[in-house]
């Protein structure tokens, strides 16, 4: 009997004790991610997401691609990626449907079907690519600058 409650007390301190260890972690690192998780935003009535700096925001962008039909990413030719990249998206007709500064290297967002300018300018230099955003699915475009 009394090395059954003490087996029991054992098992209850080690139980207790791996807690205490876990709770603080998990928390903490709980409150980082939260902390880097990007918020959604509107710009004339057209939704945007951006992000990617870290691998936590990489994650929550991935898990949020299916809201989106059009992510664009920015990266030096020699592959590193840029952020504060300031993005203006024209429809055919030349009309400006977004105009804003992407904060990460990966940006989403939601768009009418059709064809768009797409310029994105970083390091005082703009390029510019002609994206064709699908009724399905989501085009992806990877823009890159020399260095």
């Amino acid at each position: 009997m009394k090395q059954t409650r003490f087996l029991m007390a054992g098992i209850l301190t080690l139980v207790f004790a791996a807690s205490l260890f876990a709770i603080p972690q998990n928390g903490l690192a709980k409150k980082a991610n939260d902390s880097q998780l990007m918020k959604k935003e509107v710009y004339n009535g057209v939704p945007y997401l951006s992000g990617g700096v870290g691998i936590g925001e990489r994650e929550h962008l991935r898990e949020m691609y299916k809201n989106y039909d059009l992510k664009l990413m920015f990266a030096m030719q020699d592959g590193d990626y840029l952020a504060n990249v300031g993005v203006v998206v024209e429809n055919a007709k030349g009309e400006k449907v977004l105009d804003v500064n992407s904060p990460g290297p990966w940006f989403y967002t939601k768009l009418e079907p059709g064809m768009y300018t797409v310029k994105a300018t970083a390091q005082g230099n703009t390029v510019q690519e002609a994206v064709h955003v699908s009724p399905t699915g989501m085009t992806s475009v990877i823009m890159y600058w020399k260095k």
